[in-house]
């Protein structure tokens, strides 16, 4: 649920910091979680793919604060995913690197220029990138990819001005990703949440209707953590 990602941000992002200023002889997967496993990292993929994982979580916190952190604490997020970023590069294809150093350069700018729209869409992407090149386990990638289109287009949503036409998109590449999975749901109650919320994102962006963008982005983020869950039980 949102609530536990709130709580595993401020835990996560704590961590990570320590890390960095040598308070803890530990890495930034091992920050995010217990060493068991992190919530987006579970112990059934490869060790290079749990990182890549586990690197992703700090620009998913940073995309969550971005609108609304001010100060240090913004500071120490961007803080944290650069060195999440740089931990990770090593499990990264060769193809993956320019476009991440190009969206940190742009999360850097955006901070700089106080463009909040900017730093939540950069800090998201490299979010993607990361994910897309995790080799998945028990959770699929599409799952990762839903929660990153919900990201984006909250993003978009709070952008100013709302970029319909990206939230648009975005809704698109969810139902997209949706469909390589959805056959494999057979809980039909979980199968037809998700359906209703992607048909309300669609619905809410095509119609420009604030409301609904606005409850069908949280009900997506919702069910994304449900698909999480469902599939790490199988």
């Amino acid at each position: 649920m949102l609530a536990n990602r709130k709580l595993r941000t401020t835990i996560m992002l704590g961590a990570a910091l320590l890390v960095i200023i040598g308070k803890l002889p530990i890495t930034i997967a091992e920050a995010a979680s217990p060493p068991a496993a992190t919530s987006l990292a579970p112990s059934d993929i490869d060790a290079g793919s749990s990182h890549l994982l586990a690197a992703a979580e700090p620009f998913e916190a940073l995309t969550e604060m971005a609108f609304s952190s001010l100060g240090l604490q913004l500071k120490r997020a961007i803080i944290a995913a650069d060195a999440a970023a740089k931990g990770a590069r090593g499990s990264l294809p060769e193809a993956s690197l320019a476009p991440l150093d190009a969206r940190l350069s742009q999360i850097h700018e955006a901070y700089k220029s106080d463009d909040r729209a900017g730093l939540a869409i950069s800090s998201v992407e490299v979010y993607r990138i990361l994910v897309s090149a995790a080799h998945p386990g028990k959770v699929p990638t599409a799952v990762n990819l839903m929660d990153y289109a919900g990201f984006r287009y909250d993003a978009d949503f709070k952008a100013k001005p709302i970029r319909w036409q990206d939230m648009k998109e975005v809704a698109a590449y969810a139902r997209e990703q949706w469909a390589s999975i959805s056959d494999k749901i057979a809980d039909r109650a979980l199968n037809e949440t998700v359906d209703t919320a992607l048909t309300d994102m669609e619905l809410g962006a095509a119609q420009q209707n604030t409301f609904k963008a606005r409850r069908s982005v949280n009900s997506e983020l919702r069910v994304v953590d449900e698909l999480e869950k469902y599939f790490s039980k199988r």
